[in-house]
């Protein structure tokens, strides 16, 4: 959140000066459809927040925000089991099945200057649900008939909703352990 104090000068009826607060979200969280809290000591309290993708593609993306740090790196194992609860939560909320998950390692990470160096998770949601979570979709929903030959033609669109790699979660969780060092062969 981005707090400033302004102050105005007004004229009328007498000169006087006047201080406001004012407070803006920002920008990246405007999409946040869903939001589980985890932890329940000082030093490890996590939010997972679950928001509609900002890039025009059917997809969720999962931040880990701690109390403290803000959004972080890398996770814990513990935190991974409250990601995966975040999840479930998540899935029996919008009764969400079939869904598959993408995931980009701590090291290619740090290594690509285009990448968020932040842990995120991208989740495949169904067009139709993004469709629907994402307000500003509502009006290209009533235009649907325009999106499909874009999709059809125009590669980067027809990679966000058709082509996008996308794995299980099993698939995926073992990434994260091995980021974590946890591993289970």
């Amino acid at each position: 959140m981005e707090v400033r104090i302004i102050t105005t000068h007004r004229t009328a009826p007498e000169a006087t000066l006047h201080n406001h607060v004012n407070m803006r979200f920002s920008h990246e969280y405007c999409t946040m459809v869903h939001h589980e809290r985890a932890g329940s000591t000082p030093t490890d309290s996590v939010m997972f927040c679950f928001m509609a993708s900002n890039q025009i593609e059917p997809i969720l993306v999962v931040v880990v925000v701690h109390s403290e740090f803000g959004r972080l790196q890398n996770i814990t194992d513990i935190q991974l089991e409250w990601l995966e609860l975040a999840i479930r939560q998540l899935k029996v909320r919008y009764k969400l099945e079939g869904e598959t998950y993408a995931y980009t390692a701590v090291k290619d990470r740090l290594a690509g200057s285009w990448h968020s160096r932040h842990f995120h998770l991208k989740i495949r949601i169904p067009t139709e649900m993004y469709m629907d979570l994402f307000p500003a979709m509502h009006v290209l929903a009533r235009k649907r008939h325009l999106l499909e030959p874009f999709k059809e033609k125009w590669e980067p669109v027809f990679y966000k909703f058709e082509g996008q790699q996308t794995e299980s979660w099993r698939d995926v969780k073992r990434k994260i352990q091995t980021d974590i060092g946890t591993v289970l062969i």
